[in-house]
């Protein structure tokens, strides 16, 4: 089996501070995007067109979560995990908060997806939330 995939860019601080607390985005200055999902991030669904690799393969996956607040749709990358049962999950038993650093994605198609699911324009760069409060 194989996953549909992007390579995103991390985008840190200048300074080098590491707000994440050793998250994703410090260990990786590349992140593969393996998924998208709305709301509570049980359901997680392909990107469209992406580049098929091996699940075992996929080093620092991660997935595009939208929600809702205040009236307005937010996007957030968190890190996922796969499990050969149920896919790609986001790691819903930790409680996880932006670090400080940001996805870029290289690719248009990950911006017009990005785009569709908040319903509006986008400038591309997207909180990574890989800071994790235990």
């Amino acid at each position: 089996m194989s996953t549909p995939t992007y390579t995103l860019d991390v985008l840190r601080l200048a300074t080098g501070d590491d707000y994440s607390r050793g998250g994703l985005s410090t260990q990786h200055d590349r992140l593969t995007l393996v998924g998208w999902t709305t709301g509570s991030g049980r359901f997680v669904c392909d990107v469209p067109g992406g580049i098929e690799r091996a699940e075992e393969k996929i080093a620092a996956p991660v997935i595009l979560s939208v929600t809702e607040a205040f009236r307005r749709r937010r996007a957030a990358i968190f890190p996922a995990e796969w499990n050969p049962t149920r896919g790609w999950t986001a790691n819903t038993g930790v409680w996880w908060m932006a670090g400080g650093n940001f996805a870029v994605p290289g690719n248009g198609n990950v911006r017009r997806l990005i785009e569709e699911l908040l319903e509006r324009p986008h400038d591309g760069a997207v909180s990574i939330h890989d800071r994790r409060e235990d």
